[in-house]
Order: C-alpha cells, then structure tokens, then sequence
C-alpha cells in the first residue's frame, strides 16, 4: 500500500498559509487531506514495523507546528476519531525529534 501520496497536499512545501473561507475547492482539499492524514494514522501507526518507511518519509516532511495551524479550521468538519487520530500523529511526530 503507498500511503505517503495522500498526504502530498500536507506539506507545507506545497502551500503556504491558512486555508481560505473564500475558497471552496481549497478547503475540500484541505479537508480531504487531513481524512488522509487521520487515516494514515491509523493505517501506520498501526503496524509500525511494516510502514516504518512512510512513516519515516512523514516524519521528516510534514511540520508539526503547519500540520495543527491547518487542522484547527477543520476540527468541527472532522469526526471525533478523526480529530484524535491526527492528534496521535501529532504526537508521534513530536516524539520523533524529542
């Protein structure tokens, strides 16, 4: 399974700034991608021996202090399991470089 793809769009290489209220397509993507980053989570975080490669590459691409400025606009739209497994990305991150 390649897992890193769906989060391409979460690097802050990618785009900079906070989403817009004006742009409707922007925040779908927006929106999509932290479903993708949730889901990532769970997928990897899962079974971290098998994706210990995407996990290494997310870690390295995807900023802690970006990734939770993009995710508070979206909390509401995103399901409390959603919600808690970005969190435990989060958190995986910040442990990586502690």
């Amino acid at each position: 399974i390649k897992i890193l793809p769906c989060l391409s769009g979460l690097t802050p290489s990618r785009f900079s700034g906070r989403p817009s209220a004006k742009n409707s397509v922007s925040n779908e993507f927006f929106g999509i991608n932290l479903k993708a980053a949730a889901k990532f989570s769970v997928i990897a975080l899962g079974d971290e021996n098998k994706y210990k490669n995407q996990i290494k590459a997310a870690t390295k691409e995807l900023s802690v202090r970006w990734l939770m400025n993009l995710v508070e606009p979206y909390r509401d739209k995103l399901s409390d399991e959603e919600n808690e497994n970005i969190d435990k990305l989060v958190d995986y991150i910040k442990s990586y470089f502690s």
